[in-house]
């Protein structure tokens, strides 16, 4: 329906813009809306009557204006002139010649901004800029002095904008608006950005220095010198050579080297990117550079390179080990055939003997060689600790200097767990190489201890960590030796990734951390305890396999498409090995457990798509296990969270928790309930 002269002039004569709104489509009239409101640089709010030195006009489509209404100031460009039915175009132009060159030929040809040159004569960093709203047969347009676009402002000097104050105003909002975002960037940045001078003092250091490098950053900008501190000695000099080297660089360049945290006294990896800061003729004035954490990407790197490593050790030592084996074979064959054909009193005999002893303890040895090269990790299996432990022996003595001594548990016993084994004996191994490197004492002893502890016995005192009473029943296996001891000051971060107290190339600092990570990952626990110059012992707690949940288990429990169910179990109170679990694995559920939030949170990020299900065992901080079950929906949707109450009634356990979870377990419930309910839940049948 057009719209009649009178209607539009009687609108305008208060608020044209909204009195047109209200007929406009809804994405119309939030973009006029917002436009309205950028050009008076006020808040909707309080928008309602039109800005100073500003015009609103209503135009036909041949240019010629329908309705306006314009600013009450006195030196705008038309308030003498009757506009209607003029061309809008040619009084523009009559009032400014040279904004001929900057307008169409019709104002209605399209709807983009037009920036008009010096609004005020004489003052570069001012436009007027006109904007165009098409409606049906009619175009709404307003005319408002503003600021340059940013390519038309980026030429000119602050002292060529006009003094007034709202020019400035909108100057001040634009440079705040572009200090807010980046202060929102540094904020967000997953690393520390800092500014560095030549001569490494620091001029600026980005938020979250101190969670990265447990130092303030305050304190680095007051002393250059803390940084250098808290470079580990062994990458200081390497630190120097870098920056030495790239002292001419133009270009980007990256430094990794670690650092140690005076808090947490942890071993990190930084990467260090940086870039030169030079003047016009070449001068050195600083760095603009950013700190970023790869103590992960490090960790996986020497995992990736030493799995790589064995592979190929494997595959060129695995012929010669078969070879070996075979030979040992003959030469034990044919002792056993000499030894058999001599008389008892016979001088070669003796001999003979020994030979087919030693030979047998040879091929038996390569046996153990190519077990630990060839099994692969990651999967439990039920054994009896005692037994793993005095099987490995034989391979560990290769590890110790001539005239050590190895005593493993004195008989097989009754210590049933369910473990990797291949993880199992990797941890022997490193253990025995710290061992054998702290060796002074002739000759040097090593002793594996094992001790049944039971729900709130004591373990093992004086230990770093301090060993928490078990829920459960558990094993305590304690690995001594009389070496050097640990230095008081080393014990709380031996476990640290890449801490490593030897010197040249002689460990990455990795062992006795994957030691921990292996007890974390089979809910039990991991400490030291040591004297200077005398002995040290690590002492491992591993939760005793529950054995009589196996009778009658013989039906296996359906999985999906043919392969093992993954499943992630987190037990921060230490109940992993529980019946249903064991249930569970003696289905071919694949059962991973931790004892962490944290631990379980690595997991989640390096395997979260290939889990299928998360258990949960209920403690006693139902806060915090809000909390993670919240970050579990935001970062991996889909995963079915299953909780395993502590109370014996459903209803007792917190709202909070059930309405975060796809499946409450109660205590009491039988296992193949418990089961039943799970392949529901995950629609294994």
């Amino acid at each position: 329906m057009p719209v009649s002269e009178p209607f539009l002039t009687s609108h305008f004569k208060d608020d044209p813009l909204p009195a047109r709104a209200a007929a406009w489509p809804s994405a119309q009239r939030s973009h006029a809306g917002a436009a309205r409101n950028a050009w008076s640089g006020v808040p909707a709010a309080t928008a309602r009557t039109t800005p100073p030195e500003c015009a609103q006009f209503v135009l036909r489509m041949d240019d010629t204006i329908v309705s306006h209404k314009l600013s009450g100031t006195p030196h705008w460009f038309f308030q003498r002139v009757d506009l209607v039915g003029q061309s809008l175009r040619s009084l523009l132009c009559a009032t400014r010649p040279d904004w001929n060159a900057h307008l169409p030929e019709r104002i209605s040809e399209s709807d983009t901004p037009i920036f008009l040159p010096e609004a005020t004569p004489g003052v570069a960093g001012v436009v007027l800029a006109l904007r165009r709203l098409r409606h049906e047969n009619l175009l709404f347009v307003t005319l408002a002095p503003e600021l340059a676009p940013e390519e038309q402002l980026r030429e000119t000097g602050l002292g060529d904008l006009t003094p007034d104050s709202a020019s400035f105003t909108k100057l001040f909002l634009r440079l705040r608006s572009v200090e807010s975002r980046l202060e929102h960037y540094l904020a967000h940045l997953p690393g520390v950005a800092f500014h560095q001078r030549a001569d490494l003092s620091f001029v600026f250091v980005g938020a979250g220095c101190e969670s990265l490098l447990g130092v303030d950053g305050s304190v680095l900008t007051r002393d250059s010198q803390s940084l250098l501190r808290l470079i580990h000695p062994g990458d200081e000099r390497s630190y120097y050579q870098e920056l030495d080297r790239n002292a001419k660089a133009t270009k980007p360049f990256s430094l990794v080297y670690r650092v140690v945290n005076p808090q947490t006294h942890a071993c990190l990896y930084v990467l260090d990117v940086r870039s030169p800061v030079r003047s016009a003729s070449g001068l050195l004035l600083g760095y603009e550079g950013v700190w970023l954490d790869i103590t992960r990407q490090k960790i996986a790197e020497h995992e990736l390179t030493t799995r790589a490593w064995k592979e190929n050790l494997s595959a060129l030592t695995s012929g010669l080990l078969d070879d070996f084996s075979n030979v040992m074979t003959g030469i034990i064959s044919l002792s056993e055939l000499y030894h058999s054909t001599l008389a008892e009193n016979h001088p070669l005999r003796d001999g003979l003997s020994l030979i087919q002893e030693n030979a047998g303890n040879a091929q038996r040895l390569v046996g153990r060689i190519i077990e630990l090269s060839r099994e692969p990790s990651g999967d439990r299996t039920y054994g009896n600790l005692a037994k793993i432990i005095r099987d490995q022996v034989d391979l560990l003595k290769i590890i110790l200097p001539r005239g050590a001594h190895i005593t493993p548990p004195l008989s097989a016993g009754d210590w049933p767990v369910c473990i990797d084994e291949t993880a199992f004996r990797q941890v022997l191994v490193n253990l025995t190489t710290n061992s054998r490197d702290a060796m002074r004492a002739t000759p040097g002893e090593i002793r594996i201890l094992l001790r049944r502890i039971g729900p709130g016995d004591t373990p093992l005192v004086d230990t770093v960590p301090r060993l928490i009473s078990p829920t459960v029943p558990m094993i305590e296996m304690v690995f001594a030796d009389n070496g050097a001891g640990i230095a008081p000051a080393h014990l709380a971060r031996i476990f640290d990734p890449f801490f490593s107290t030897k010197t040249g190339n002689r460990g990455a600092g990795l062992g006795l951390y994957n030691a921990r990570l292996f007890a974390e990952a089979h809910g039990g626990q991991i400490a030291v305890r040591s004297m200077t110059g005398r002995s040290t012992e690590i002492v491992l707690l591993l939760p005793l396999a529950d054995l009589s949940v196996l009778a009658g288990t013989t039906t296996p429990l359906p999985v999906a498409s043919g392969k093992r169910v993954r499943t992630l179990l987190l037990d921060v109170d230490g109940h992993e090995e529980a019946p249903l679990t064991d249930a569970l694995r003696q289905r071919l559920w694949d059962v991973r457990g931790v004892s962490t939030p944290e631990h379980a949170r690595k997991i989640l990020r390096q395997e979260g798509v290939r889990l299928d299900v998360l258990l949960v065992r209920q403690s006693k901080h139902p806060n915090q296990e809000r909390m993670f079950f919240a970050e579990i929906r935001r970062d991996h949707p889909g995963l079915p969270i299953v909780l395993l109450a502590s109370t014996a009634r459903i209803e007792d356990v917190p709202t909070a928790l059930r309405t975060q979870v796809d499946l409450v377990l109660s205590p009491g419930i039988r296992d193949a309930d418990a089961v039943d309910s799970l392949v529901k839940l995950l629609r294994l049948t």
